[in-house]
């Protein structure tokens, strides 16, 4: 989520009793020590709903809902429900959200812009800083240009590899001794954050 949405998880126990809920990024191994306010769990295997929202969500919750506020800046967020029952029984779940403000961005390209001797047909790689894209944004984010602007040969989006960060694109229908312009945009991650421009996005062959 970004850190003005909103994601939404459930537990559901098997007792009656009271809950707390915190936001840690350490592990909550004592519930009992950890519970320092009381909310009543008031019907055994019901669900209590958890509307986990990013420090600047202005949106609806749910009806019933708790709304559990993250913390400022990226990574990831611990939300820990800490249970004790009518009889004085203790649990904790726990369940986690990644907090992703940062647009991708182009960190490396093959070819290097400048590069020569490039083949009519080639492949093209793009590697980007996240491993977390959105694969439908890669199909059209590659276009090649002559350098009078105009859109020259097919490309076709091949493949993402998540391990390396790369999108492989095949071209084809280039000409010989011909200087081309390929840029790379409208590229997501999965929290929906768009492509940043940077000298990288934009080469030449």
């Amino acid at each position: 989520v970004t850190k003005n949405t909103m994601t939404r998880c459930t537990f559901t126990s098997s007792a009656t009793g009271w809950y707390q809920v915190i936001e840690s990024s350490a592990d909550i191994t004592d519930p009992a020590s950890s519970m320092t306010s009381l909310s009543k769990y008031a019907s055994a295997g019901s669900a209590i709903t958890l509307d986990l929202a990013g420090s600047e969500y202005l949106g609806a919750i749910d009806s019933g809902a708790v709304k559990v506020t993250l913390s400022a800046g990226d990574g990831i967020k611990k939300i820990w429900l800490l249970f004790k029952d009518d009889n004085n029984y203790y649990s904790v779940g726990k369940t986690s959200v990644i907090i992703d403000n940062t647009p991708p961005m182009v960190t490396g390209t093959s070819p290097d812009n400048g590069e020569v001797n490039i083949s009519t047909s080639p492949e093209i790689d793009i590697v980007l800083s996240e491993s977390t894209i959105d694969a439908s944004s890669l199909a059209s984010a590659l276009t090649v240009k002559k350098s009078t602007g105009t859109a020259e040969g097919t490309v076709s989006y091949l493949s993402f590899d998540g391990a390396t960060k790369t999108a492989r694109y095949s071209v084809s229908g280039l000409a010989r001794n011909t200087q081309y312009t390929a840029t790379v945009s409208g590229v997501k991650d999965l929290a929906g954050n768009i492509l940043n421009a940077n000298p990288l996005s934009v080469f030449s062959f």
